[in-house]
């Protein structure tokens, strides 16, 4: 990226020009302004196109009669800092397999999830648990090198992982992943696709997926977002600790894939009900469930839960 200052009279633009392959995101912030002042809010943030020149901002001298001086602190960032995350998509569970997996920490977790790191989810599971797109996309960062975990602070640091830009300008993270995983930078996925297997790699202090979505504030840094998943309400739900929820459906189909889970790409705007959740009272009201013969209760959205109490109770929480 390079930047320069082109003068015409009493302004100042700021261009910038990109030699990298792929569009990028850039943030210039100009400081100490003397005898200066800014047209448009600072600090400026445009998106730069590979060999395209762009105007970044503009600043105005105030006296001409007078000196002016100032400084420009600019940084790339790994996305869009004006991503607005469509509400409307509903994720599928980001796992695989034949089990139910529960969720140790959920949102606001009582031990890593906090602050811009709040709404993430942890799924332990067995070494090598498929591990498949919860939403489409583009791969834009692997790591799948790392063989070992630790407990040094820092999450993302050591881990293998997987991150998958979605079409909104928002991101998921698949971490903490088994070594020697096939998915490359570049490559298209869809709801569903195979991206990895579980693993141990990085912070951890167990086998477990660590999955969250998330967007670039102009700072560079990672700000979680809640999101639902898909269960064929118009709703959908969010999961919580102490649940477990039944694999999500991959691509290649499978008997535990429901009505609705191998539709198309998009988001869902209308329920799509499974024959389960038609028997509920109402569209969005609690779904009923099958009470298991260990007596758990089976709810539609996939939830496994061990109790006494009434399992259209429960299940509507």
């Amino acid at each position: 990226i390079c930047l320069r200052h082109h003068r015409r009279g009493d302004f100042i633009t700021i261009q910038a020009r990109s030699q990298r392959e792929r569009s990028t995101y850039l943030v210039v912030e100009p400081r100490q302004l003397q005898n200066l002042r800014s047209l448009q809010p600072m600090p400026f943030a445009i998106r730069v196109e590979p060999g395209a020149e762009h105007d970044v901002g503009v600043l105005q001298v105030e006296d001409s009669a007078r000196p002016h001086a100032h400084s420009v602190e600019w940084r790339v960032l790994r996305g869009n800092p004006d991503a607005i995350h469509d509400e409307t998509w509903h994720y599928r569970m980001p796992f695989a397999g034949q089990s139910p997996r529960p969720v140790s920490q959920g949102y606001n977790g009582p031990y890593s999830h906090k602050g811009l790191s709040a709404y993430a989810l942890d799924f332990p599971m067995p070494w090598g648990t498929p591990i498949i797109a919860s939403r489409g996309g583009r791969i834009v960062e692997v790591i799948n090198d790392r063989v070992a975990s630790d407990n040094r602070q820092g999450e993302y640091e050591s881990d293998n992982r997987v991150v998958i830009e979605h079409p909104d300008g928002t991101f998921a993270i698949y971490a903490h992943l088994r070594h020697g995983g096939r998915a490359r930078v570049g490559q298209i996925v869809r709801s569903g696709d195979l991206i990895g297997l579980s693993g141990d790699t990085g912070f951890s202090t167990g086998p477990h997926l660590h999955f969250a979505v998330y967007k670039i504030r102009l700072g560079g840094q990672r700000e979680t977002l809640p999101v639902r998943f898909w269960n064929g309400s118009r709703r959908g739900f969010t999961p919580v600790a102490g649940v477990s929820y039944e694999p999500g459906c991959p691509r290649s189909g499978g008997s535990r894939c429901l009505e609705g889970q191998l539709a198309e790409e998009r988001p869902i705007r209308r329920a799509v009900a499974s024959p389960a959740a038609r028997d509920s009272s109402t569209g969005d009201g609690p779904p009923r469930s099958q009470r298991r013969a260990d007596g758990a209760c089976h709810c539609t959205h996939g939830a496994i839960l061990h109790v006494d109490l009434p399992c259209t109770m429960v299940c509507g929480r």
